[in-house]
């Protein structure tokens, strides 16, 4: 049976009554006559409706107007506002390409023209003259900075969705035409990132390429293009890196690709850099020449798939700069490395670009002493040390840097010998700093973590106890490790280093923790950067930022404010990085390993003024420091074998030569320093001198006919408690061990004595050391000469007579006064103060290179 046409009705009407249940009426009833069945269709569906229809519709209506409304409101707002910017377009949009240089002046404190920055190093080139020669230049070019660009009218809408996707999906894209990098380098003034300046690109692009061709652009592109701090457009460049005229020598294919590489981050993609930066340089290179100049979309590939596979196999090579004859074009007459690190400050703290600098004729006064600068660039010049202290039969390298001590102040910086405008500067280069990282990562943390404790180091010191001041002056590097490990803790002693002086390490450093207390880092630290960190002693434990931009005016002499958060006052207050006690005894112990007689930093000294400070050498010894402060000034130094084809030189660099350097050129610097001694802290009391064993001296003598040597204690106690280590200098420069016991009972067995040897002379060191750790050892290092007779003994001030040959040796006096001096005086002094250097003796000899230790009274 068919279904009744009320309910095929309903359902194509789509009305709530299907959704009911519908009940039938009797048979009579369910089939009206024909005129009956509209009347009641209608009837029903007048029942079941009940006006709902109109209102859906209503509804529907308002809905469609609500969403025109909601999509075409933003559009029409967005039209209006992005008329309202192009109408805000300026009009020098389509200027001429080249702005005239208006550089900027720096000046001193003291207001002196130091030099105009900004006037880079500019070779104009035409495009059709680049062609004849190196005509692979520009097309590789376009290749990577604007691949569409001879198919756009100078904005490419295709690229700039194709970077919003890119950015969108965690990839870098920048869709910036090279139309619209020449508008907003060289025509454009803002350089704020806003809409209006981005509607403005736009325009002048296009307005630059109806004006000036693709040809006309990219000419300009290629003049102007960054290539380092002083360094623009692709003629300067190519005489710089490869010493190439482009005009006559063509480039290798991997020189063209080296060179497009560059601008997309000349500090990280130096060539001329340190080694991380000419692999970076090397990988972008790589990846110009296989992924760019073989690609042929849009644009017809450079070179082969086999010509890059084998420009790839080449090293990353630039001209040596004594074969570079264009180099001398290049340099600025002095202060190159200060200027170039100011105008990454400029940057980083006022947004201000090269290109700025060169067009917008700002005054900018700067921390520089232009007599210390050139001060140290003559030394740095000059750099001798390691195995040839005339420096002619090394490679050695060297930056110094000298700070304001209250203020922060960078007073001058070289960045090493020869230094060139725009190459590595090596006062802002990160080096490994070998042991002088040990004031900051061991003994600053101990000394402020474990407050008036002293550091238990019998277990492992060949010495006994001895005190900080002991194994800071002799760079113990066991006594650091052990210190570092055991008492400070790693992870607390480089919470210390990374907080409290702002020195970071790298993860990798984290899995060698004895090689953190030592200085051999994965990259280290930067000779600014140790300066800064060094600067928190003498300033009472405040961490002190450095910086070298005082004030910045435009050409009209309104002051320029720097970017949020990059305010510097003149006078910091600065952070308390650690409490003025722990500054000042750090103080005290680096003035102490400068005033050491027989240390490495003894070069360091400058008469009547206090100096502290420590020389730290790697493990190679291929790079030597020394950082240091008077009350005035703070500056750190190091010399270095510098890298070439890869490698670096091995030329020994010794501490010592490191600190006579420092201490050359401070005594210059500090000539103007009215401050001459440090100053105590208010409220900080001196430290406590520990107790130690009495001073002694030695003699030698030989008994009767034997050939034994009787060590003879002179002074020093005889309490049981005490022992006398006895070690000798052998033949092959090494300390032996010979025997150990108390005063009266030392003897040398195994001297090579020889009867036929008049005045023969032997070398001894005599450690004594009591049980009890609180009290430090006492020491004499110092040569004797050995009388021949049958009984020889210069210890006339014994008590007891000499022993008969063999007997058992009698047992001491009870008597522990001191005996009265010595009629015959021994040659010098006795030695009694520092410990060994570096790891634990051997049993039975002393490590090459202990030095002789004399009588100190430590402060700690």
């Amino acid at each position: 049976m068919k279904k009744p046409k009320l309910l095929t009705t309903m359902k194509k009407g789509k009305t709530r009554t299907l959704e009911a249940p519908v009940t039938l009426p009797p048979n009579s009833e369910r089939f009206p006559k024909r005129k009956d069945r509209s009347h009641s269709r209608s009837k029903v569906i007048k029942k079941h409706d009940g006006g709902s229809r109109s209102k859906h519709k209503w509804k529907k209506i308002l809905n469609w107007k609500v969403m025109l409304a909601v999509v075409c409101l933003p559009v029409l707002c967005g039209s209006i506002y992005l008329a309202y910017l192009v109408s805000k377009v300026p009009d020098n949009a389509n200027a001429e390409l080249q702005k005239p240089d208006s550089p900027s002046t720096l000046v001193d404190r003291k207001d002196n023209i130091i030099t105009k920055i900004g006037a880079q190093k500019i070779e104009p080139i035409k495009l059709d003259e680049l062609m004849k020669v190196n005509p692979k230049l520009p097309a590789a070019l376009v290749k990577v900075e604007d691949q569409r660009f001879w198919k756009h009218d100078g904005v490419d809408f295709w690229g700039l969705t194709r970077a919003v996707f890119d950015n969108l999906q965690g990839r870098s894209g920048g869709g910036g035409t090279i139309p619209m990098q020449v508008s907003r380098n060289m025509v454009l003034d803002s350089k704020q990132k806003t809409l209006q300046r981005k509607v403005n690109e736009i325009a002048s692009a296009r307005k630059l390429i109806k004006t000036h061709k693709h040809e006309g652009v990219l000419e300009a592109y290629l003049n102007y293009i960054d290539f380092g701090p002083t360094i623009q457009g692709v003629q300067a460049a190519s005489k710089f890196y490869f010493g190439k005229d482009l005009t006559k020598t063509p480039l290798t294919d991997e020189e063209v690709a080296l060179l497009v590489a560059i601008p997309n981050n000349p500090t990280r993609l130096n060539p001329k850099g340190n080694e991380e930066q000419k692999v970076n340089a090397k990988e972008r290179r790589d990846w110009v020449l296989k992924k760019k100049m073989t690609s042929s979309e849009d644009t017809p590939a450079v070179i082969s798939m086999e010509d890059a596979d084998k420009a790839i196999t080449k090293p990353l090579q630039v001209a040596k700069d004594e074969q570079n004859t264009f180099l001398n074009e290049f340099k600025l007459k002095s202060h190159a490395a200060y200027i170039d690190l100011v105008r990454t400050e400029l940057k980083e703290r006022y947004g201000i670009s090269k290109e700025d600098l060169r067009t917008k004729a700002y005054q900018i006064k700067i921390a520089i002493d232009p007599e210390i600068d050139k001060t140290i660039e003559n030394e740095t010049k000059n750099t001798t040390g390691g195995d040839s202290k005339t420096g002619k039969n090394n490679d050695l390298n060297s930056s110094f840097t000298v700070l304001e001590r209250k203020t922060g102040l960078v007073l001058a910086l070289s960045g090493g010998k020869d230094y060139i405008s725009g190459g590595l500067n090596w006062g802002v280069t990160k080096q490994q700093p070998g042991s002088a990282i040990t004031p900051l990562v061991v003994y600053s943390p101990y000394v402020e973590l474990h407050k008036d404790e002293k550091p238990d180091q019998n277990e492992y010191s060949p010495l006994g106890n001895v005190t900080l001041s002991q194994a800071l002056a002799t760079s113990s590097g066991y006594v650091a490790t052990k210190l570092f490990v055991d008492e400070v803790k790693v992870d607390r002693g480089v919470k210390f280093l990374q907080d409290k002086f702002q020195l970071p390490l790298e993860k990798k450093d984290l899995e060698s923790p004895d090689a953190i207390a030592i200085g051999d880092v994965t990259k280290g630290f930067s000779p600014i950067q140790m300066a800064q960190a060094y600067s928190t002693f003498p300033n009472n434990g405040k961490f002190i930022k450095t910086y070298t931009v005082l004030e910045v005016k435009d050409n009209k002499q309104n002051k320029i404010e720097p970017l949020p958060n990059q305010e510097m006052e003149t006078n910091q207050s600065g952070d308390q990085a650690f409490s003025a006690k722990t500054a000042y005894y750090m103080t005290r112990m680096l003035k102490e390993a400068v005033e050491s007689p027989k240390g490495d930093d003894k070069g360091a000294k400058i008469p009547e003024f206090d100096v502290a400070g420590i020389t730290g050498t790697t493990q190679n010894k291929r790079s030597g420091w020394f950082v240091g402060f008077t009350p005035d000034y703070v500056a750190s130094a190091v010399v270095f074998n510098e890298y070439k084809d890869g490698k670096q030189g091995d030329t020994k660099v010794s501490g010592d030569s490191v600190a006579e350097m420092w201490g050359k050129v401070m005594k210059k610097v500090v000539k103007s320093s009215d401050t001459r001694r440090f100053e105590k802290p208010s409220g900080v009391p001196e430290p406590v001198p520990p107790p130690r064993l009495e001073n002694f001296d030695i003699t030698i003598s030989t008994e009767g006919e034997s050939k034994d040597i009787k060590i003879n204690i002179i002074g020093g106690s005889r309490d049981p408690n005490v022992t006398y280590r006895v070690e000798r200098l052998d033949s092959k420069g090494q300390y032996v061990l010979v025997t150990e016991g108390t005063a009266d009972s030392l003897k040398d067995t195994f001297a090579p004595v020889d009867s036929n040897t008049p005045n023969q002379k032997f070398t001894y060191k005599i450690i004594a050391k009591s049980k009890d750790k609180s009290i430090l050892p006492a020491v004499v290092e110092k040569e004797l000469t050995l009388q021949k007779s049958k009984v020889q003994s210069s210890d006339k001030q014994q008590k007891q007579p000499d022993s008969p040959p063999n007997p058992k040796p009698s047992k001491p006096d009870n008597d522990q006064s001191k005996p009265e001096p010595n009629p015959s005086k021994p040659d010098k002094e006795p030695d009694l103060g520092d410990q060994n250097q570096g790891k634990p003796e051997p049993e039975n000899k002393r490590p090459e290179g202990t030095k002789e230790i004399r009588p100190t009274n430590p402060t700690n």
